[in-house]
């Protein structure tokens, strides 16, 4: 009894709490339109060459993201936005280091399903302009609507298990992966004493590492910042217009019109 309590002590310490799993879903979530901004600007600087960023941003956005998370996934045991916030993935089974096919299904539902929801989205969205539509358009807006709304309490139905404990993880995708989230290990004594042994040459490597990974997140935070900042920006545009002013009364016209309607009751 004493062993499963410590264990469920350990696992309930290193959980992390339901607002910092939410807050990197949200970190992640801001890296498609805020990179979608910077190529709409760099792609207006020389459409000729440069159009084809915007007509196939979502699989360049896909190659992008599979290249950075897939370094981010093997390196550090979890994607680049849990990372940030010294977030780990470990086997939902034994909390170890996820095996290698755990790793590769994390990967790929990682950027396929973020992927097909924007693919669906424009779809979407590119339906709803048309004037007239046909009776199978019709049903797939209707379908995406109740599939939207199920995935959407099926969310909800995990924060909720989550948050009073009966389910170790948060997320729809993890838990299909068999995987788990939970804080960092960091031993400093361990790292130093590793890093004594390694050679110049594996250290300025993992110095290169060591930057070019904060570089990324720096960079994300920029963006999620840019973000933030045009949609506040462009609010403050809509607002900042004056109410025009009610147009003037021409005495003119009305005296016409008077003019006109006492013509025709004479003539009656």
């Amino acid at each position: 009894m004493a062993e499963k309590a410590a264990h469920h002590t350990k696992t309930f310490v290193n959980r992390p709490s339901i607002f910092e799993v939410i807050a990197q879903e949200n970190f992640s979530s801001t890296g498609y339109p805020a990179l979608k901004r910077i190529f709409n600007y760099i792609a207006l600087k020389n459409p000729q060459r440069l159009n084809w960023l915007i007509q196939h941003f979502d699989e360049v956005f896909l190659t992008l993201n599979t290249l950075c998370q897939y370094y981010y996934l093997k390196k550090y045991g979890g994607t680049f936005s849990e990372n940030f916030y010294d977030l780990t993935r470990v086997s939902r089974t034994n909390n170890s280091k996820p095996a290698i096919d755990q790793l590769y299904i994390s990967l790929v539902l990682t950027v396929s399903v973020p992927y097909l929801q924007n693919k669906f989205d424009a779809y979407i969205d590119q339906l709803q302009t048309k004037y007239k539509l046909q009776l199978k358009e019709k049903v797939f807006i209707a379908l995406n609507k109740i599939f939207h709304t199920c995935w959407e309490t099926v969310c909800l139905i995990y924060y909720i298990k989550y948050i009073n404990g009966s389910s170790q993880t948060h997320s729809v995708l993890l838990d299909v992966a068999g995987m788990v989230l939970t804080y960092k290990n960091i031993k400093s004594s361990n790292n130093e004493s590793l890093a004594a042994q390694l050679s110049i040459r594996e250290q300025i490597k993992n110095y290169l590492y060591y930057g070019i990974s904060h570089s990324l997140e720096l960079g994300a935070f920029f963006m999620q910042f840019l973000n933030w900042w045009h949609s506040e920006n462009l609010q403050s545009k809509f607002i900042a217009y004056p109410i025009p002013n009610p147009p003037k009364v021409s005495y003119t016209v009305l005296f016409n019109y008077w003019i006109i309607f006492y013509i025709r009751v004479i003539l009656n």
